[in-house]
């Protein structure tokens, strides 16, 4: 499907297309091929990211929530999670005390 209409835009072919990428996605990933995974729902979100159309726009919603899930669990399992959510805490304080001091200055 992909190859052969993978450059058409009518919308039928254009989820379907969406749906095979989607489709494919999973299957990577339930054999443990998890860098390949998220490539294939990147390029759904690439392709079809900017189409306006809910059919398309449910295909890249489901892509980009299932790459912040695979993501996550391959964080999770090289133990780098708790480290990126740490960093991540971090961040959220030392943006959140620049804020006070910036709005400590105008007053």
């Amino acid at each position: 499907v992909v190859d052969r209409f993978g450059a058409r835009q009518e919308l039928p072919l254009a989820e379907a297309v969406a749906q095979a990428l989607v489709n494919h996605g999973v299957r990577l990933g339930l054999l443990g091929r998890s860098d390949e995974e998220i490539a294939v729902y990147q390029q759904v979100v690439d392709r079809f990211g900017a189409r306006e159309e809910l059919p398309l726009a449910k295909q890249v919603a489901e892509a980009g929530a299932r790459t912040v899930v695979v993501g996550a669990a391959v964080l999770l399992q090289s133990g780098r999670f708790f480290l990126a959510v740490l960093r991540l805490d971090r961040e959220v304080d030392d943006a959140a005390l620049a804020v006070d001091a910036h709005a400590g200055a105008e007053r």
